[in-house]
């Protein structure tokens, strides 16, 4: 393969070309170890998230069924209030 133009023009060309190429390439690969990285983090960050989730709905059960078994408590109360009101209002 021949070229018309200066063999020092022609090496400055390529090298320019070769650089030009090299540095590319370098922030495209420094770009896609950092995309890597960010979805490491991510995907541990979404089952941290996830398992917390889990437990807060498991608590979320709990404190609802606690308060399920105290508004039945409180109901048991005013019925027996009721109750000994009539009672009282009698004697």
């Amino acid at each position: 393969m021949e070229y018309s133009s200066p063999i020092k023009k022609l090496v400055r060309f390529f090298e320019e070309s070769r650089d030009t190429w090299k540095a590319k390439a370098l922030a495209a690969k420094k770009k896609v170890k950092l995309c890597n990285n960010r979805i490491a983090f991510l995907e541990t960050s979404k089952a941290k998230m996830k398992a917390n989730c889990s437990a807060m709905a498991a608590r979320k059960k709990e404190l609802e069924l606690q308060l399920s078994e105290l508004q039945n408590k409180l109901k048991l109360q005013d019925e027996k209030n009721k109750v000994l009101e009539e009672y009282l209002k009698k004697n």
